[in-house]
């Protein structure tokens, strides 16, 4: 069975690079192009991880992490990624950030992270 991420990047390019490489790693990748899109994904269906850009227009990364937070606590594992964010790394972990990730990053290293909080689930 695939793990489930949800991928939230309001640059659509970017978000759809990542499901295409995510769905090469034994994913089902789901793409949301903006905090409201997301909200309404994550209502219709859990996700074992969501992967959120931080800055984006209207509500940003952050204000989804809180969000998802007030739903449940632990999961799912959300992961933040930023190249620049007025919050620092503390704010976000604790605020139920499970890592935050720099930009530029690697699919591999991205991979390498979520295996540390999901492993891979055995077909």
């Amino acid at each position: 069975m695939a793990r489930s991420i949800l991928i939230v990047d309001d640059e659509s390019e970017i978000a759809e690079f990542l499901a295409m490489g995510f769905e090469g790693y034994n994913f089902e990748a789901t793409v949301a192009n903006s905090v409201a899109d997301a909200e309404a994904k994550i209502i219709e269906r859990k996700f074992d991880i969501i992967l959120s850009d931080i800055r984006m227009p209207q509500k940003d990364g952050v204000e989804l992490l809180k969000w998802v937070r007030k739903r449940d606590k632990v999961y799912p594992i959300m992961l933040m990624m930023t190249g620049y964010s007025v919050y620092s790394e503390e704010e976000m972990i604790a605020l139920g950030a499970s890592a935050v990730i720099t930009k530029p990053l690697s699919l591999e290293s991205l991979i390498e992270i979520i295996d540390k909080f999901v492993p891979e689930i055995a077909s």
